[in-house]
């Protein structure tokens, strides 16, 4: 990663969270590996600093890497367009209105790996366990949570 990369990245990951400063640099470190990363520098990098602020970190750093290269794949003349335009280097913002469609497809991603169970959010897990009265044995009550057998033992003296 180039020193001009390296100083774009680094000023968006200074705001963030320790967990997800940590993730979004082994992104970079990862992205700084990939000789795809070689055919458009700018654009890959320019992106996931304008996004790293809003991104969910529950993807697997391969699969969101994979998502951002092909992100800028196809977005790459939208994304041209906006960094050479001259209005560019005094409004940054111009970036969000594309940018948004790459936080919108990870996450959208997200969901669908949360929705299979794939993603632990943290989440407490309860379980709850009901007792409705019928026993089936014609009484109408059981004895909860077991029938203990010293009782009946008990009766029979």
């Amino acid at each position: 990663m180039s020193q001009v990369h390296r100083r774009i990245l680094n000023a968006a990951l200074g705001g963030l969270e320790k967990e997800q400063a940590v993730y979004f640099a082994d992104v970079a470190e990862k992205l700084g590996e990939d000789p795809r990363t070689e055919r458009m520098p700018n654009l890959v990098y320019l992106v996931l600093a304008d996004t790293v602020a809003v991104l969910p970190t529950y993807l697997a750093k391969k699969e969101f890497i994979n998502r951002l290269f092909r992100f800028v794949d196809v977005n790459h003349q939208r994304l041209a367009r906006i960094i050479y335009d001259p209005e560019f280097l005094t409004d940054k913002t111009m970036l969000a209105p594309v940018t948004a469609d790459f936080v919108a497809e990870v996450v959208s991603a997200t969901l669908v790996h949360y929705e299979d169970g794939e993603i632990d959010a943290g989440e407490k897990i309860v379980h709850r366990m009901s007792f409705d009265g019928s026993g089936g044995d014609g009484e109408g009550a059981l004895d909860f949570p077991y029938l203990d057998d010293s009782d009946e033992d008990e009766d029979d003296l």
